[in-house]
């Protein structure tokens, strides 16, 4: 089934606010039914991030740009 709901987080070295903004996302239980995908694209962070977005969110697609692309051009990724 297609995702009627593209969630885009574009970051870069925020892991704790991106821990809890990805956490809300999953509480949030009028998201519960709808299908939906949440993608990360991480201007390459240096502060863990990929490890806790593996670990914790398994189900979100994750993208790791090599440098810093800034917001637009992540966003466009």
């Amino acid at each position: 089934m297609k995702p009627k709901l593209s969630i885009i987080i574009i970051t870069k070295d925020t892991k704790d606010l991106l821990k809890n903004l990805l956490d809300s996302i999953k509480r949030d239980d009028s998201l519960k039914e709808l299908p939906l995908e949440i993608m990360v694209i991480d201007n390459n962070s240096q502060d863990g991030t990929i490890d806790t977005v593996n670990k914790l969110f398994p189900e979100v697609i994750y993208i790791k740009n090599e440098k810093n692309l800034g917001f637009a051009k992540a966003a466009n990724k």
